[in-house]
């Protein structure tokens, strides 16, 4: 916008302006334009399985992941509950 007015002395930008052949084009090709096919249905719902099995292997990997940890936890204040009962007899 800045450039159009220093050089025509008018602001202007196309981004702002509204073109209705453009809109009007698009409203045409999203009416003619094939949604989904067959051929892609298949590609989407194989896309879809592969999708929900690496979320589930992802899920079950970051609740092992936390499993593991809260172990460690558990064992240090095992060990540490231990040592004091022993220093306090």
């Amino acid at each position: 916008m800045f450039a159009w007015y220093v050089m025509i002395g008018r602001r202007y930008s196309g981004q702002t302006q509204v073109n209705s052949h453009k809109k009007i084009g698009a409203n045409v090709i999203s009416l003619v334009q094939p949604v989904l096919t067959v051929r892609g249905m298949k590609y989407v719902q194989l896309e879809q399985a592969i999708i929900k099995k690496l979320n589930e292997d992802l899920e079950a990997a970051t609740t092992a992941k936390l499993e593991a940890e809260q172990a460690m936890r558990d064992e240090f204040w095992e060990k540490r509950d231990c040592k004091n009962m022993k220093r306090s007899t």
